[in-house]
């Protein structure tokens, strides 16, 4: 059976109306989204580094008017259709999207649930890291191991996010929620654009985070990336999004080692 079809099956089992659209609105490396009617339904597909337990705890709280359906054990959803547009790469540069990036950010790691913890070494014995950068990597992660850890969306990207008809920024996909630092939850924002250096330098003054701490994070996190593509079906997509994730890697690699050189 095709996706279209199992989309459609779903939302007949759980929605009581005649279907008037559909399209296909994202293919990701977890899950599969269509836009039928005024609902988005989500295939959620299966992944060992996916915790569905965590993402329900989000639907259930966070997101509980937003979701008309979900099941825990395969990440399958139905929720409504939310008006807006994911937002394009000059306006992610800007100060005012920076601040409203920080603030509904902050209310997530503000907020008291308990979620599993990210897990830094989880990924590190199928991935084919040279022996330099792999005890480098395990050298920052002992160095950050005591960093406060707080409820966090942990892939944040311009795909996991919109900008909605009041201009607000909106936070969506949940399904790598966990408990992590502040940290990593900007230098992973900040990996998945073309930030330089002088705007991420602008972005930890907004946020009021240690510059140089930061970059240990863009490095940490490019490298879990990294070594999260090898323990992924090795599909055309994973491979080729490997090479993007290597090159950002070994630039902010080289950017820490720099003084060392």
């Amino acid at each position: 059976m095709t996706l279209k079809n199992q989309a459609i099956n779903l939302f007949k089992r759980y929605i009581n109306e005649p279907i008037k659209s559909i399209k296909q609105i994202h293919n990701g490396f977890t899950n599969t989204s269509f836009k039928i009617n005024n609902y988005q339904v989500r295939l959620g597909g299966t992944n060992k580094q996916v915790n569905r337990l965590n993402e329900n705890k989000i639907i259930n709280t966070i997101l509980k008017d937003d979701f008309v359906y979900y099941d825990k054990s395969n990440g399958n959803a139905i929720k409504n259709w939310i008006i807006g547009k994911n937002p394009n790469q000059s306006i992610i540069k800007t100060c005012d999207f920076i601040n409203k990036f920080i603030h509904v950010v902050n209310k997530l790691h503000n907020s008291k649930l308990k979620l599993i913890k990210h897990n830094h070494l989880d990924c590190l014995k199928k991935s084919k890291l040279q022996d330099s950068i792999k005890k480098f990597y395990i050298r920052l992660i002992n160095e950050i191991k005591d960093d406060k850890i707080v409820p966090c969306h942990n892939d944040l990207s311009i795909e996991n996010m919109l900008i909605d008809k009041n201009n607000n920024v909106i936070l969506i996909d949940y399904e790598w929620a966990r408990m992590n630092s502040i940290y990593w939850e900007c230098a992973n924002f900040i990996r998945n654009t073309n930030y330089n250096l002088k705007q991420i330098n602008l972005f930890c003054k907004l946020a009021k985070l240690n510059y140089e701490h930061m970059k240990k994070y863009l490095f940490i996190c490019s490298c879990y990336a990294y070594q999260w593509t090898f323990n992924m079906p090795q599909t055309n997509k994973v491979l080729s999004y490997r090479k993007i994730t290597f090159t950002k890697m070994m630039f902010y690699y080289n950017l820490l080692n720099e003084k060392n050189r």
